[in-house]
């Protein structure tokens, strides 16, 4: 879950956005990114697929988040317990294996970076160093025997550089998803692809984005995202924040070509 703080004149709210609606978002946008080393990963569809579902395991957290003790407010997906964490990774890398090997592989890897990349949050307390080490161990095995079941099909083309542009083109569309989704944006930002190239997303309010160079295959993408908003307040519990009277919101998209 994402917490985004809005504001208007008079009222501050928080906008609980659904893990899993901002993958789909991810889904979207590499479904229509217009990028010749992307269109040549093979499966291609699977790797759509991957990208667009990569955080399903976090549906049943998503419907009732929990919250900070101390703070009080709902808690990020980057606020979580490592113990939770890593039990909501692992359902979505096994959603991921359904779809196949490529799909399961960088979703895995995926995580593993996250998980990598949050070391100094877990390295100092021994119990969460254990349960970091086990999942990365665990996790670096699945792998290497999901590569192997992928590569066997077309050995020649299906290579280690191939599965990791795979990721980092899962690891580009989720970073600029979030970027979308975590917060009303003021400012223009450049996102370097996995292909060299630059693109920079500019806001001209708080849901339309102009961008250049033009990346996608449409002539524009519009995208509704189902959230919730709730009031900015100190919650005592993930009951406290169930009970509370929500406001069902939709989230809205528009990118656009810079004029």
């Amino acid at each position: 879950m994402l917490r985004r703080l809005e504001r208007n004149d008079s009222f501050e709210s928080w906008v609980l956005v659904p893990q899993i609606e901002h993958a789909w978002l991810s889904g979207g946008l590499a479904e229509t990114w217009a990028a010749p080393t992307l269109a040549k990963i093979e499966p291609h569809d699977e790797l759509i697929e991957a990208i667009g579902l990569h955080d399903d395991g976090w549906a049943e957290w998503d419907s009732a988040p929990d919250v900070d003790p101390v703070s009080g407010r709902p808690l990020s997906f980057v606020e979580m317990p490592l113990e939770a964490a890593t039990t909501i990774w692992r359902r979505s890398i096994d959603l991921a294996a359904e779809q196949g090997p490529l799909a399961a592989h960088v979703v895995s890897a995926h995580f593993n970076a996250l998980l990598q990349q949050a070391a100094p949050r877990w390295s100092v307390d021994p119990r969460q160093f254990q349960l970091s080490r086990e999942f990365l161990n665990e996790q670096s095995e699945q792998r290497e025997i999901w590569f192997m079941q992928w590569q066997r099909e077309n050995p020649s083309v299906r290579t280690r550089r191939m599965v990791d542009q795979a990721l980092a083109y899962l690891q580009f569309f989720d970073r600029l998803s979030l970027w979308l989704c975590a917060a009303p944006r003021s400012e223009p930002e450049l996102f370097a692809t996995p292909d060299g190239t630059e693109v920079v997303f500019e806001p001209r309010d708080s849901t339309h984005f102009t961008v250049r160079p033009w990346p996608l295959t449409v002539d524009r993408l519009t995208w509704t995202m189902t959230t919730r908003r709730v009031p900015v307040r100190h919650y005592a519990s993930r009951a406290a924040l169930a009970a509370t009277p929500g406001e069902p919101n939709e989230l809205r998209f528009k990118l656009t070509a810079a004029p």
